[in-house]
């Protein structure tokens, strides 16, 4: 009869649209999937983590990697953290890796000469087997030194590196201030002898 056709077609449209619904659902979580899946959380670097504060920690492939006391330390003491994206090989069961630290100018409180500032360091991070050590470090900014790179948050800071892919080789500027002077310097440095060697040229004003 036609009320049983209309039914069927009303049936058929309803189980048309329950479908066309699921599979739009479907492909919008598989879409929300590859988007969450590809950002990187604060601190990381594709399959790198680092997290400071209270609880300092380091990842690598989803692996906790053991930190010697030294570097727990300044990890603990650190607001911020950051791995650039360079892999250094030195040796077949050795990586090293920058690791950009941000500190407070002064831990006990806020007041005084630098009590906002901050104090960036660049760390010269080996891992052998799944413990990692720090082997090196230079300052890079530093409020009680006068010592700038000019840049304020340190996601800005990690941009301002010149990098060579081939050997993690960096490069950057500097204003450095004292009662006596104050210029800017080119910093170069590069991993040899799995230690920093760091060449600097001060520029012309």
């Amino acid at each position: 009869s036609q009320k049983t056709t209309i039914g069927h077609t009303r049936g058929f449209a309803m189980l048309i649209m329950s479908l066309q619904s699921k599979f739009v659902k479907r492909v919008a979580a598989l879409v929300l999937g590859v988007l969450f899946a590809t950002e990187s959380p604060a601190g990381s670097n594709n399959d790198w983590i680092v997290m400071v504060g209270k609880s300092p920690t380091i990842k690598m492939n989803g692996k906790q990697i053991s930190l010697n006391r030294t570097l727990k330390a300044q990890m603990r003491s650190a607001d911020e953290a950051v791995f650039l994206p360079v892999n250094i090989q030195v040796g077949p069961q050795k990586l090293v890796r920058w690791l950009v630290l941000r500190s407070p100018s002064r831990i006990s409180g806020k007041s005084g000469f630098c009590g906002a500032g901050h104090e960036d360091r660049l760390l010269l991070i080996e891992i052998s087997g799944l413990t990692a050590k720090r082997v090196d470090e230079l300052l890079l900014q530093s409020c009680l030194k006068s010592i700038s790179m000019d840049v304020d948050q340190l996601d800005e800071l990690t941009k301002a590196f010149s990098q060579d892919g081939h050997d993690g080789a960096l490069t950057f500027q500097q204003s450095v201030s004292s009662d006596a002077s104050t210029y800017r310097q080119v910093v170069k440095i590069h991993v040899g002898q799995e230690k920093m060697c760091v060449e600097t040229e001060r520029l012309r004003d």
